[in-house]
């Protein structure tokens, strides 16, 4: 197992980044409290929720924070689904693309509850990290899908699909290029 301790500059906490092989897992240390949150969540267990835009989701749930990407490759086109569920580890929101045979995943896991991280199944090759927003973010690849991963405040973000590693860090510069 390998692990990388990451210090994001500006924020009080830390991430330790572990993978194998055959899985990505952040760890959290500490929590950051005044970054990406849900400020307005009044979801219940076992709730689902559809939206009809990301927008509407943002208001809905109070979320704060850069999470979401303004551009994504242009043949995706308008989001096919985007929603929220409140499921036992906590709630994830999710918007979903597609083209064809091709598709794109964004998912965001509150993991403000002690016990949360997200396993990300990937393939043999390194993780690479990108920095945005004094933030890591990690790349990996698995059975020919490109995969991000990041914390931002007490949102996991994970962006997965069928887009180049080049398409994937453009969606994630995007978050940051936002007013």
């Amino acid at each position: 197992v390998s692990a990388v301790s990451v210090q994001a500059s500006g924020n009080m906490f830390q991430w330790v980044a572990q993978w194998t092989s055959q899985i990505f897992q952040l760890t959290p240390e500490q929590t950051a409290s005044d970054s990406a949150r849900l400020t307005h969540n009044d979801m219940v267990p076992d709730e689902s929720r559809t939206y009809g835009s990301v927008e509407e989701m943002i208001e809905d749930l109070g979320v704060q924070g850069q999470l979401f990407p303004s551009w994504v490759p242009e043949r995706f086109g308008a989001p096919t689904d985007c929603g929220a569920d409140e499921l036992d580890r906590g709630t994830r929101l999710h918007v979903m693309y597609e083209a064809g045979d091709e598709w794109l995943s964004l998912s965001y896991y509150d993991i403000s509850r002690d016990d949360n991280t997200i396993v990300i199944e990937k393939d043999q090759t390194a993780a690479e990290m990108w920095t945005y927003g004094g933030i890591p973010h990690y790349h990996i690849s698995d059975m020919g899908l490109e995969k991000a991963t990041w914390v931002n405040g007490d949102i996991q973000c994970v962006i997965t699909g069928s887009v180049s590693p080049e398409e994937l860090q453009q969606m994630i510069a995007s978050i940051y290029s936002q007013k």
